[in-house]
């Protein structure tokens, strides 16, 4: 099967209800189905109501990799499928935000777990501030680095996959037509963009040349990816990578009628699988 098709199947078993309904975490349904996925594969997981689902262990892990779990309720199961864009491009439609990242976090998973022995993966509750989804979480992001501070050192690297809209930073203008990642990094209010780059260790500098000309390198700002700004400043090597998204109608990115290409699932899918494999300390 190929990669698209697969993501595509997986993002529709795990669009399902993440609400005000649940009572503990693990009633939410999409919490259910992310584990259950998990099971089918083998992997050990753990439900932890501080901070989502935890896979891996926090206290030899070399990168940690976050997914949140942003709320589906009235559009849960509803997906849209392909639109024809252009003669061999096509849109992937539906409420994308975040589940397509947590399913191509699964894809990556069930295509090799070897892949992931020196990685945790976090499916982060809480990104969602309670006055958007309706309901309150804690801020999983925020409880991971504060809970397990003592554990994760300073080298560990910090990978945040979320989505990113052209509201934002205008991924659909005409002139970045082939884009289908952008990287969103934390500066302080004293570090330019480019002064960020210099300063930062080996890692981030391979991971700036696997940049090719559909990617492109833009500057983080508040509430593009929320999860990213419960990082502690300390840490050097951290960063969103993002999925441009848009919406059909209107600019609202919480919909069912958000739309990506199937290029640009797949251009993404391959970034991150390569960032992942050359995130080894010993092979920078």
């Amino acid at each position: 099967m190929k990669v698209v098709e697969r993501i595509i199947e997986i993002f529709k078993i795990i669009a399902q209800p993440h609400d005000r309904r649940y009572i503990q975490l693990g009633d939410s349904e999409k919490v259910q189905a992310i584990t259950s996925f998990l099971s089918t594969l083998g992997m050990k997981h753990i439900v932890s109501e501080r901070h989502g689902i935890l896979v891996g262990n926090p206290f030899r892990a070399e990168t940690i990799i976050m997914s949140h779990m942003d709320t589906i309720s009235k559009f849960n199961n509803i997906f849209r499928g392909e639109k024809k864009l252009k003669e061999k491009d096509y849109l992937v439609v539906g409420p994308l935000d975040n589940t397509i990242t947590n399913a191509i976090l699964l894809y990556l998973i069930e295509k090799d777990p070897g892949m992931f022995k020196n990685t945790m993966v976090v499916f982060t509750i809480g990104e969602e501030p309670s006055f958007e989804c309706g309901f309150y979480e804690q801020c999983g992001a925020h409880n991971l680095f504060e809970d397990f501070k003592s554990h994760i050192t300073h080298d560990t690297r910090v990978i945040n996959l979320d989505v990113t809209a052209n509201g934002y930073h205008g991924m659909y203008d005409s002139s970045h037509g082939s884009i289908s990642v952008a990287k969103e990094f934390v500066a302080d209010d004293h570090t330019s963009f480019l002064e960020y780059m210099q300063i930062s260790s080996k890692f981030m500098e391979a991971t700036l040349r696997l940049a090719g000309r559909d990617v492109q390198l833009v500057h983080y700002d508040h509430g593009t990816c929320d999860d990213l700004m419960s990082v502690p400043d300390y840490f050097r090597d951290k960063f969103s990578f993002c999925l441009p998204i848009e919406n059909c109608y209107h600019s609202v990115i919480h919909s069912p009628n958000t739309f990506t290409t199937k290029r640009k699932l797949s251009g993404y899918t391959n970034h991150l699988e390569l960032l992942i494999r050359k995130g080894e300390k010993d092979e920078v």
